[in-house]
């Protein structure tokens, strides 16, 4: 897909990564996890379609990560600081502020979407 966000590929990064190292002959059984078709996964991972937020959440859940840290794993693997497989070693602990806004956001039952992170974003800035 051409005209691919930086957070998108970043997903796309580690999700190819993770598929072809920790899930190389049991893309089925991801797929399965994240309750997607396998079909869909393979169309994700050539890059025929795009992953909504929720099925990208879902799969990072299944690849055993929460959402920003797949992301962040993803980043790092982009800038080459961590190799593939490194994944429970390279991830940096979170933001305090970040696990102050996940607890929040878990407190009041406020689901964690992009568009909730750019609204908490401008509120914070005001």
């Amino acid at each position: 897909m051409k005209g691919t966000d930086p957070i998108y590929e970043r997903f796309l990064i580690a999700l190819d990564c993770e598929a072809q190292v920790n899930w190389h002959r049991q893309r089925s059984t991801l797929a399965a996890e994240a309750g997607i078709s396998s079909s869909f996964m393979t169309d994700i991972l050539q890059r025929r379609t795009k992953a909504s937020y929720e099925t990208r959440a879902a799969l990072a859940k299944a690849c055993g990560y929460e959402y920003l840290d797949f992301l962040e794993y993803g980043r790092q693997l982009l800038t080459g600081e961590t190799k593939p497989g490194n994944k429970r070693q390279a991830l940096t602990p979170m933001d305090p502020i970040i696990e102050a806004v996940h607890e929040f956001l878990d407190e009041n039952d406020i689901e964690n979407t992009p568009e909730t992170a750019l609204e908490l974003v401008k509120a914070l800035r005001d």
